[in-house]
Order: structure tokens, then C-alpha cells, then sequence
């Protein structure tokens, strides 16, 4: 996708804030929005009604969640506030990227969705692809275990 670069600094600002906040690497955060909405779209809306950036699915989680990061998942901070925190809550569950990725996937048994138990390898997949670009010489390991906190400088996000 295309965006241009004022949202690009808020987006990365609000994803890197929260990855931090649930001790989740940005480089995770950034592959599951880059599968979920590679157009970045906030209001996309997939044919089962997951919603926004992360295309979280408002039945399951805008009551929770609605208090602590807004109502309004088309807007990207909400959406971004709650999809991350799904995401942390699947992985302070299981301690594995792979389960985590697939119950954010709903692919706990892969009737729903076909293929879905690819859900990981597909986040995997892009988060490879941009290390590239993010991670000079780095790979899955280094781009989603090691923490990118030297790679942060809120200093860099100015939205206008």
C-alpha cells in the first residue's frame, strides 16, 4: 500500500507505542497490518466484519476493549489500540508466535477459513520481506525476537 508519509509516522508512532506497551516487537505488529490491510485502509471491512488496520472483529472485542482504546475502530489509534492488545493477549496465553498468530487469525481450528493455519507463515512472510528494508542483513529471528527499541525516536513523528 500507499501512505503518504505524515500518516506513515503516525501509524508506525501509534503501532511501535503499543507494541511496547504489550511487549510485542514492532516488526510482529507491522507484519499482522501488513497481511490483515496491505492497503492500510481504515475503513476496510472483511466479508466476516473484521474492521480498520488490524481488522479486528468489533463483536469480540469493542466491548472490552471500547473503554480503554475508543468505539470507533475505523479510526486508526482505536483500531491499532486494540488489535495489538488481542494480539499481546493470544501471546501472554500461549508464549508461542505461531498459536498467537493463528487465534488472532481465528484459526483455532481451521474450519472457518481455508489455508488458514498459513496465517503465520504469511505474517512471517512480510515481516521477512521488510526486514530487508528495516533490518539490514536480518531475518525473522532478528526482526521479531530482538526488540527494535534503538530503531524508535518519537522525536521523528510529526503529524500535521
Amino acid at each position: 500500500g500507499e501512505v503518504r508519509e505524515p500518516r506513515a509516522r503516525y501509524l508506525a508512532y501509534i503501532a511501535v507505542s503499543e507494541a511496547y506497551r504489550h511487549g510485542l516487537p514492532p516488526a510482529l505488529v507491522f507484519g499482522v497490518m501488513r497481511t490483515e490491510n496491505d492497503a492500510f485502509l481504515s475503513v476496510a471491512r472483511s466479508t466476516v466484519g473484521a474492521m480498520g488496520l488490524m481488522q479486528v472483529m468489533p463483536n469480540v472485542w469493542r466491548e472490552s476493549l471500547g473503554p480503554r482504546c475508543g468505539w470507533n475502530l475505523w479510526d486508526d489509534a482505536t483500531n491499532l489500540c486494540m488489535g495489538v492488545h488481542v494480539l499481546g493477549h493470544y501471546y501472554a496465553r500461549s508464549r508461542d508466535w505461531r498459536t498467537s498468530l493463528l487465534r488472532y487469525n481465528g484459526c483455532v481450528t481451521g474450519k472457518n477459513t481455508p489455508n488458514c493455519h498459513s496465517y503465520p507463515d504469511w505474517v512471517q512472510g512480510r515481516i521477512v520481506r521488510e526486514a530487508r528494508r528495516l533490518c539490514p542483513g536480518g531475518d525473522f529471528d532478528r526482526c521479531v525476537r530482538q526488540r527494535l527499541w534503538t530503531e524508535f525516536d518519537p522525536a521523528l513523528i510529526h503529524v500535521n
